[in-house]
């Protein structure tokens, strides 16, 4: 009995997950359908977690028990992304999942995929786009 609970399980795990990609891949399609009609709006949120652990956990979506040949995934955070930052995340993930299933599918059994992400704060341009009003 314990080995039937385990393998009934183990396939809503799978179903839940195959689910979850689908919904990213919808929601992506009908971003880019409001994206082309001038109407999508972006919501600008803090992240509640790190950028790091944030693409971690939507990347176990493309880990499932029927994918075994998934390659290594490893997230680098090259500078230290403050905690006010703000993003429409949902967008950020489904734009990734376009990414990390391109990547999936070139990458192959033995590849290795490689998410850098960093801040870069833009006050300079700021700055500068303020001098050339001043200066008009």
């Amino acid at each position: 009995m314990h080995n039937e609970c385990k393998r009934i399980w183990l396939y809503a795990l799978v179903i839940e997950r195959e689910a979850r990609m689908q919904d990213y891949l919808i929601k992506s399609q009908i971003s880019q359908a409001k994206l082309t009609m001038n109407e999508l709006s972006v919501r600008f949120k803090r992240q509640s977690e790190s950028i790091s652990d944030k693409i971690l956990n939507f990347i176990e979506v493309f880990h499932s028990i029927s994918n075994k040949d998934m390659p290594e995934i490893e997230v680098i955070e090259l500078s230290t992304i403050p905690r006010w930052v703000c993003a429409d995340w949902n967008l950020y993930l489904e734009i990734l999942s376009h990414i990390a299933q391109l990547a999936i599918k070139t990458s192959g059994k033995f590849g290795k995929i490689e998410i850098s992400v960093s801040f870069f704060q833009l006050e300079a341009k700021a700055d500068d786009a303020a001098d050339k009003r001043a200066n008009l």
